[in-house]
């Protein structure tokens, strides 16, 4: 009796369940059986309210993570190819050896290599 007062907040239920007993022990214990389902109903749609607002975010989080390293993606994949470009001076669509050496010590080159995670 009290862990079931305490669970539902104290004596307010206790105070309209009391004349009830005194009617019939079975109707005070149905009003009971109503209290505790109707206890349960809230709690478990609070519950499903939170859990599905709660699924909602992280698919949303999840979808602009996404979309992040796609745009990103796409960035890397556009500085390489600028990068392939600048390197391959002779427009040839090859870099060769001697086009690579030398870009080897420019600073735009490295700067570029070290930005890359």
């Amino acid at each position: 009796d009290t862990l079931y007062m305490a669970s539902t907040s104290g004596d307010s239920w206790r105070f309209a369940a009391t004349p009830l007993l005194e009617i019939h022990s079975v109707v005070y214990w149905l009003f009971l059986v109503y209290i505790a389902f109707f206890l349960f109903v809230v709690v478990n749609t609070l519950t499903s309210i939170i859990i599905e607002a709660t699924i909602t975010n992280a698919d949303r989080e999840r979808h602009e993570i996404i979309q992040d390293e796609l745009k990103k993606k796409a960035s890397y994949v556009n500085s390489f190819k600028e990068l392939y470009n600048r390197l391959d001076a002779d427009g040839s669509g090859d870099v060769d050896l001697e086009e690579l050496t030398k870009h080897l010590h420019d600073a735009q080159l490295l700067a570029f290599m070290e930005s890359l995670e």
